[in-house]
């Protein structure tokens, strides 16, 4: 269990007092009163004591405020605490049987059912969510959730959790159960391997220890073939609950190994084990500068008295020798550790009164001021959460080119003046303009689920509301097409919005409803994900294989003949006006049967294959409102400002040149990328510079303006990007053969074929030392996932760079911990959308107040003619 144990105040201050540098403080009070400063000796030494009694309480009461965020309530009364902690308890399967053993008493290996403390989940069976959760609802209301005690493989069900405690992450995350890992697998015959020691690796599987299940949908009947292996023998629980299995318990979690960073820095009282409020805060390296250089000039003064003074016979030499002591050991006033410890605390407050910046290691803010080199997430940092449905761009293969200009000929927009004030289309008006198989890959291939939230009555009486909770992206197109999830539905059913009455399910809608049968989760190594659904539209029971993704990343997967001649260039139109691009596709898997789902949903591979083409989804992230100006007030204090972000390429060049981190043209910007697509030649270099959106014989950047990778042209580049004449971008998959290309170079033979993922590559020391030499003329890294994330800035620190990484996401928490100085945004999607109408309103009273004045600016005018003229 994650017991924080609380130091006596005693001990804490035995430890202080035992600190060297107050022994040698000390050891100069001495010297004081030998040289009959006797008073001022004692008051120094009264006011050395009161301070560190000081630090000893503060960190006495870092701790306890820790063990009490831990264990919840007040450590006021032990024996009430006993008793809380007895009363957490959580079904587990042991011996054959569902038992209920305490929170804290669980084990590696064992396999718990827990619940959130919402109506749904036990409607069915109400009696027993008072025998598991009554107790655990002292400790919290049903809006907070339930608490997760340890890391959990969820096995059975599908979860909604809260994770800001963990990654700072304001939108609840969707997490699926370990059987949708497992189908996706590609390799039928091998087993998954689970990976522990990847954070990234399976987490949408994994329920992490201290953060808060907000909602839980549990399944009736085993998901799929690998699931049944593992839960067939296991019986249903008796709070119907999602079944999991527990990972790591302790600090062995990762809110353990959190809180035991926390509690180490607590106790020690700095980054450095408490030396007198002088660790807290203080970088040594430059605290050990200050002193060494005040020690030389101690030296050199205490040398010149002795040397001038000894050969004195009037003067009493062991005066003379206490004098130089006294000199030398001046270097170290009593007043430093206390100005130390002002300057940080001090900082630490106006950071929080001003900027709102809450700072967790205070020993960062010294490596603040040395930052060279910031590093931006796009979506949720420069860019709003808030996504807007802009337009589809329909599967017609006969559009032609010349249609797709810069009026968006080729969508149907959502956004248009035919729609209402909040932008949405008339329900009729959206069915009538999408074809049913374009309306149903984007209403029912979603990771969406709906969470329940209490809220008080009109009447005083507390009532339960659902809303989607999910990717921005996929809440904004299902919203957008006014479909959502049915709220009572026993299965994930995506109905019309003006079909939920208070009737039972199914809907009597005409459009009928969507009911999703199984998901292939999102990867963002596959840059895709996949669901099976059935449409009660149609006339008979059809099994549909619904895909989205990356437009790159499907093209292979799509039948050509269903891929209009255009596709290329209408993605990387849009791509290049910086908006966010999905490929929608489609496949008819035959009658729906039992048998027939059970049958597809063991192998994604043959899913996702022989796709016809559904559309491209077109979306619009607006800019924060002060992104450009923080970008430009970087830049002009010399800060290299870099974008990184999982977005295409296209589409993060272009924001970046909104933002200002990109200053030349879209003629002048570069890729580094392979060059075997592109070029044929007797040479054929491995990389290349190239044009960004050069695509051989597709006519608008159809112009071969390359140059290969070598040190000589990375020089010569590095040079025209420091004048601002060129900017460069690359991809994550590039970066991550650029570092396995520079290792096998390094061993043709030998350890080439050891590495069997791309975090080993990017880990490796030959493959960061390339990548340092590369990364510092990198304006714009993209199609980065968070292991390629946490490279970049590694390879930055290499390169000598002090990085600070800002970003919002669960993505960023690798890139986040590798920089010098990491800025975690907590993000308020509806109050930016606030903000942002607030200050389109006054930019349009503004707009409107100057026309008015130049309209009455210029009928002054006209009468004063006339007044003239009537006069002559």
């Amino acid at each position: 269990s994650t017991i924080i144990p609380l130091p006596p105040f005693l001990s804490l201050l035995i430890q202080q007092l035992l600190q060297p540098l107050f022994l040698f403080q000390l050891f100069c009070v001495a010297l004081w009163s030998l040289d009959e400063y006797w008073i001022y000796a004692v008051f120094t030494l009264i006011s050395l004591f009161m301070f560190e009694c000081t630090v000893a309480y503060n960190r006495w009461k870092g701790v306890k405020r820790l063990r009490e965020e831990v264990e919840g309530g007040s450590d006021e009364e032990s024996n009430e605490e006993d008793r809380r902690k007895e009363a957490q308890v959580v079904e587990c399967y042991r011996g054959d049987e569902w038992i209920f053993v305490p929170s804290h008493q669980l084990i590696v290996g064992d396999i718990v059912s827990v619940i959130s403390p919402t109506i749904h989940s036990n409607s069915n069976n109400p009696s027993c969510y008072i025998t598991s959760q009554n107790l655990n609802m002292k400790k919290h209301d049903h809006n907070r959730g339930y608490q997760i005690s340890a890391d959990l493989l969820l096995l059975k069900g599908r979860a909604v959790v809260n994770e800001a405690m963990l990654t700072g992450e304001s939108v609840p995350q969707v997490k699926e159960s370990i059987g949708t890992e497992v189908s996706a697998n590609d390799k039928r015959n091998s087993p998954l391997c689970l990976d522990l020691n990847d954070g990234s690796a399976h987490k949408r599987c994994i329920l992490f220890g201290g953060t808060t299940l907000v909602d839980h949908h549990s399944d009736n009947e085993v998901e799929n073939l690998s699931q049944k292996s593992i839960c067939e023998k296991i019986p249903p629980p008796s709070n119907q609950g999602l079944v999991c299995f527990v990972l790591r318990t302790g600090f062995d979690t990762i809110q353990g190994q959190l809180l035991r960073t926390l509690a180490y820095h607590a106790e020690s009282g700095g980054n450095g084990g408490g030396n007198s409020g002088g660790g807290e805060g203080v970088n040594a390296k430059e605290t050990f500068y200050f002193l060494l250089l005040l020690l030389i000039c101690a030296v050199a003064s205490a040398a010149t008295v002795l040397e001038e003074a000894w050969g004195d016979v009037t003067r009493n030499h062991f005066k003379l020798i206490l004098h130089v002591v006294i000199i030398i050991t001046s270097v170290i006033p009593p007043e430093l550790p206390m100005e130390l410890s002002l300057a940080v605390t001090t900082s630490l407050g106006e950071l929080i009164k001003r900027s709102q910046i809450y700072c967790t290691e205070p020993f960062r803010i010294p490596l603040a001021g040395l930052v060279d080199t910031c590093c931006f997430d796009k979506t949720g940092t420069l860019t709003s959460d808030e996504l807007k449905l802009h337009g589809v761009r329909l599967p017609f293969p006969d559009t032609k080119q010349d249609d797709c200009d810069k009026k968006d000929r080729d969508l149907i927009l959502f956004e248009s003046q035919d729609s209402d004030k909040n932008g949405d289309f008339d329900v009729g008006m959206v069915q009538s303009l999408l074809p049913r198989e374009t309306l149903r890959v984007m209403i029912a291939c979603h990771s969406l689920a709906l969470t329940h939230k209490f809220v008080p009555g009109s009447d005083g009486r507390t009532i339960m509301q659902t809303e989607l909770c999910g990717d921005p992206l996929e809440k904004a197109v299902l919203e957008g097409c006014q479909w959502t999830l049915h709220p009572k539905a026993k299965v994930d059913a995506v109905v019309e919005k003006v079909s939920l009455a208070p009737i039972s399910f199914p809907s009597t809608s005409n459009n009928g409803s969507i009911i999703i049968h199984h998901r292939f989760s999102f990867s963002s190594k596959l840059r895709r994900m996949t669901v099976l659904a059935q449409d009660t539209f149609d006339e008979k029971p059809t099994l549909w294989a619904l895909t989205k993704g990356a437009p790159e990343a499907l093209k292979s997967m799509m039948d050509p003949k269903s891929l209009p001649l255009d596709f290329d260039q209408s993605y990387l139109r849009h791509m290049q006006l910086g908006r966010r691009v999905l490929a929608m596709a489609y496949r008819d898997l035959g009658k729906y049967s039992p048998s027939a789902l059970s049958k597809w949903k063991s192998c994604r591979e043959s899913v996702e294959s022989k796709l016809s083409f559904a559309g491209l989804l077109i979306m619009d992230s607006p800019l924060k409102p002060d992104s450009s100006r923080i970008v430009k007030e970087l830049r002009a204090g010399h800060q290299n400002v870099v974008m990184v972000t999982g977005d295409a390429v296209l589409t993060a060049a272009e924001v970046a040149r909104r933002v200002g981190i990109i200053d030349s043209s879209p003629d002048s910007t570069y890729e580094l990328c392979e060059t075997k697509d592109y070029f044929q030649c007797s040479y054929q270099p491995k990389f290349m510079f190239r044009l960004l959106g050069y695509f051989p014989g597709h006519g608008k950047n159809d112009k071969n303006e390359s140059m290969p990778y070598t040190p000589a042209n990375v020089s010569e580049i590095s040079s025209m990007v420091k004048q601002r004449k060129v900017a460069l971008c690359i991809t994550g998959d590039v970066l991550s053969k650029i570092a396995l290309s520079a290792i096998q170079e390094e061993f043709p033979n030998s350890q080439s074929s050891r590495f069997i993922d791309d975090r080993a590559v990017l880990n490796h020391p030959i493959a960061r030392a390339e990548l340092a030499s590369i990364v510092p003329i990198i304006s714009v890294f993209a199609r980065h996932a968070p292991r390629h994330k946490e490279a970049v800035i590694a390879a930055f620190n290499s390169a000598g760079c002090h990085t600070l990484m800002c970003g919002d996401g669960t993505n960023d928490v690798g890139a986040l911990k590798q920089a010098h100085v990491g800025v975690s945004i907590i993000s308020v999607p509806d109050l930016e959308a606030k903000q942002r109408l607030a200050n389109e309103t006054i930019d349009a009273l503004k707009a409107e107040e100057k026309k008015e004045r130049k309209a009455a600016k210029k009928n002054h005018f006209k009468k004063d003619n006339l007044s003239n003229k009537s006069t002559r």
